[in-house]
């Protein structure tokens, strides 16, 4: 049987130090390898099958290059999966890996603070879920053992915990302002009927500003299937904004013909207002619209860069890793998007 090759041997085959072998293999910062001796570092590891032993190097260090990926949600959700392309870029680049923790099903709950507490993780990205943050006890358990954690769309209010979360106010408020620029004076809001944290300041942010600039401002609610619940799956939508009920189209449909002509109508999802625009095209396609404006002057949409949004979670998380990062806390802004003529 063929003896396991050593770092020793891969040191010998190209002729650097045992310590410089190290340096190249666990992208060790602050160290200056040449592009020369990392090639040849490399080339010897390959050429001898190296595999680094990590549970050693765990042991001796306290470090896994691991992240723990807590999260409760399908990743075919845009919002999800764009995030994790962000982290994943972050830490990819500086020789980390994530290992993903699912609290979807019972009692998976706790799984990523158990890879911390062995080592396997250096520290914890935690996604939101079901609208709240992390519960009290974990929270306990994270502080006492000094794990670095960094949260997505939650825990802005803990001042010992990094944050990126979405300003959902602004989701709206921005729209507002956008439409009151172009000269519209009356505005409807489409309200889901199952309120949450995140839908009431999304509603806000239509009601303050429209109160604000003068304008007649009317807040329409719909029905939907959605729960409180921003992550499961339900029947044949999904909630958290990402999908609704698709039998709430009939009463877009019928509102949109009950409408004043001149009137804008805002959605709180960028999907939904999607639907809603879709609407407003066949009705004047059709000439079913007896609007004064054309279909695409009656609406805005907006998004949300998630991948930035993780891009920002993972510097955090990077930063107090390594013991040189102090708590973070952001807000990300949305872009407003106009809809013109042309965009279906």
């Amino acid at each position: 049987m063929t003896a396991k090759a050593t770092s020793r041997d891969v040191a010998r085959l190209a002729r650097v130090s045992q310590a410089t072998v190290s340096y190249v293999l666990n992208n060790t910062e602050g160290k200056h390898i040449s592009d020369a001796t990392r090639k040849a570092v490399l080339e010897a590891a390959r050429q001898l099958g190296y595999v680094p032993n990590s549970a050693a190097r765990r042991l001796k260090t306290r470090r896994s290059n691991c992240v723990a990926v807590r999260l409760a949600t399908v990743m075919t959700i845009q919002r999800y999966f764009m995030a994790l392309q962000g982290l994943r870029s972050y830490f990819e680049s500086r020789g980390y890996n994530l290992i993903l923790f699912n609290d979807m099903k019972e009692g998976n709950a706790g799984n990523y603070l158990e890879a911390c507490l062995d080592t396997q993780a250096d520290g914890v990205i935690y996604f939101s879920a079901d609208y709240s943050g992390i519960p009290e006890e974990e929270l306990e358990i994270l502080r006492k053992n000094r794990i670095p954690v960094s949260a997505i769309d939650c825990m802005g209010a803990a001042p010992d915990v990094s944050s990126v979360t979405y300003d959902y106010y602004a989701s709206t408020a921005l729209r507002v302002q956008y439409l009151a620029q172009r000269g519209i004076k009356r505005l409807i809001y489409l309200e889901p009927s199952v309120h949450n944290v995140k839908d009431r300041e999304r509603t806000r942010g239509f009601l303050v500003p429209a109160e604000e600039l003068g304008l007649e401002g009317t807040v329409e609610e719909y029905p939907t299937d959605a729960t409180a619940n921003e992550s499961r799956i339900s029947g044949t939508s999904l909630s958290m904004g990402t999908f609704f009920d698709f039998h709430a189209k009939e009463f877009f449909r019928d509102l949109i013909r009950r409408a004043p002509g001149d009137a804008a109508i805002l959605a709180p999802y960028p999907e939904v207002q999607d639907v809603v625009a879709q609407l407003l095209y066949e009705d004047a396609l059709t000439g079913k619209a007896g609007g004064k404006l054309p279909w695409y002057e009656r609406g805005a949409s907006y998004r949300f860069s998630h991948y930035d949004v993780g891009v920002e979670a993972a510097r955090s998380l990077y930063g107090a890793i390594k013991g040189n990062g102090g708590v973070r806390k952001l807000s990300v802004q949305p872009q407003v998007i106009p809809y013109t003529a042309e965009m279906i």
